[in-house]
């Protein structure tokens, strides 16, 4: 059953420990993180409307927040890998199955990317705010103080649960698919990179029809936060809507966003 589902990374990750889960999660996040920290930058500044070219090509301006957000992306990997290997292991003993379902990875995948927003939303704001004020990360962090640091916390865990979900459960998921109706020889000589490359831009599509406009909103609003701009989701979907270009600019970084999420699966 569980080489049906198409990888022998998912057994692995259903046989290792939490802690363990929890470990390699944290390395990818990092590594991830460092690499792609220039498209957050350019992500949050084209859904703020202040995108430039000059600093986006600056390393100085590019690489703000690059700190607190390789530090986050270890806890919220890991945070995201051993929820969803508990998670699995929970409903196999409830059930008695030998291997999860479909449904079961989707349920924990879409749990361990909620869970992981209690970290994700407080080093948004902290991101998003020193990239547009250019503090130093703890003078930001005690400028916004926690309350306002969890702005937009449901925002954050939709966005985080579909996220996991997608790299986690949708795209091994994808992968299996793929090769059972295509197998070896159907589309020439098939190869395991090239099952994996399409179920990448199958799960990115899926999830950025689902999720890219609730990312928008998260920008506008944290990025006011010490400012007098939005205070609610609602005022933040008011003020991305009202300005010109209307519902356009809910997927606004779109491409950028897709470029990294794209390698950040892959990673």
């Amino acid at each position: 059953i569980n080489a049906e589902y198409g990888s022998s990374t998912v057994v692995m990750a259903e046989s290792l420990s939490p802690g363990t889960n929890a470990a390699i999660g944290a390395l990818a996040g990092s590594i991830e993180c460092c690499i792609m920290q220039p498209t957050v930058y350019w992500k949050n500044e084209l859904q703020q409307g202040r995108f430039s070219l000059a600093h986006a090509l600056n390393p100085r301006f590019a690489y703000r927040g690059v700190v607190v957000a390789s530090g986050s992306c270890a806890p919220i990997q890991s945070v995201q890998f051993a929820v969803n290997g508990t998670v699995l292991m929970g409903l196999l003993r409830m059930s008695g199955s030998v291997a999860p379902t479909d449904t079961d990875r989707i349920v924990a995948g879409l749990t361990a990317g909620s869970m992981s927003a209690l970290i994700m939303t407080p080093c948004d704001a902290v991101i998003i705010n020193q990239q547009r004020y250019g503090e130093g990360l703890w003078r930001t962090a005690q400028t916004l103080g926690w309350r306002r640091c969890y702005a937009g916390l449901g925002l954050c865990a939709f966005r985080e649960s579909t996220f996991t979900c997608s790299y986690i459960a949708l795209l091994p998921l994808l992968r299996r698919e793929i090769t059972t109706h295509w197998p070896e020889g159907a589309m020439g000589e098939q190869s395991p990179a090239r099952s994996n490359c399409a179920a990448v831009i199958v799960a990115t599509v899926i999830r950025f029809l689902l999720n890219h406009p609730v990312v928008t909103h998260n920008p506008s609003l944290q990025g006011s936060l010490l400012t007098e701009g939005p205070r609610t989701s609602r005022q933040a979907w008011g003020v991305v809507t009202s300005e010109p270009g209307g519902l356009k600019n809910l997927y606004r970084g779109l491409t950028p966003r897709v470029f990294r999420i794209s390698c950040c699966c892959l990673i």
